[in-house]
């Protein structure tokens, strides 16, 4: 079983690869990221201590849902489980010292992945705002979405096995390197119930 963290802001095309990933001759297992159910919802929270206790709710739903899947697959070799925004994007909005009380690690949220793909937004706020147009449960500007891209290539970027995907017009271009990413952290990994896991010690140093 390889597990692959698929993060990224909003509108950079990350929920549209994990929604649409195939690879013949494996199961492909998604797991849904929690934040963006709830969104959809219309909950929206405001005050901080409503905000700390969401976030750490949705940290906690999003480990359990992985967890679960990561115990059934352990010893399917062909089986891929695409994690949407992955354990660690917590840091992103949670302060690691509430995390840390909370029994989550950095480094262990960050290497609890096979691989990482971070994909990116567009270069033009325009074409941003088209795509959020389509998205009504993101209220996100711009501005804010390149602040939170930047966090999430700080947190991720630990990963020593962690890619970017640029944006492409051409969702098919963008899809077909993300697939390959995918299967070359496949073929370096060993698979039946002992994937390749990244030791905290590899970590890269935050930028």
């Amino acid at each position: 079983m390889y597990a692959i963290a698929v993060v990224g802001a909003p509108c950079s095309g990350k929920t549209h690869f994990t929604s649409s990933f195939t690879l013949e001759g494996w199961l492909v297992i998604r797991t849904t990221e929690i934040s963006s159910m709830v969104r959809k919802c219309g909950y929206i929270a405001v005050q901080e201590d409503e905000c700390i206790q969401h976030a750490l709710t949705v940290t906690r739903m999003n480990e359990m849902l992985e967890d679960h899947f990561f115990s059934l697959f352990a010893s399917s070799p062909k089986t891929v489980v695409l994690c949407d925004n992955g354990l660690a994007t917590s840091f992103a909005f949670c302060s690691a010292d509430v995390l840390a009380a909370n029994g989550y690690c950095l480094e262990e949220s960050v290497a609890r992945y096979d691989c990482v793909i971070q994909f990116l937004l567009p270069k033009h706020e325009s074409l941003y705002n088209h795509y959020r147009t389509n998205n009504p449960a993101r209220t996100e500007n711009y501005q804010e979405s390149l602040a939170l891209q930047a966090t999430l290539g700080q947190i991720w970027s630990r990963h020593a096995n962690y890619h970017v995907v640029e944006f492409q017009e051409k969702v098919d271009d963008k899809m077909r390197e993300a697939t390959t990413i995918v299967a070359n952290a496949i073929k370096r990994g060993t698979g039946v119930g002992s994937p390749c896991r990244v030791p905290p010690d590899t970590l890269r140093p935050r930028r």
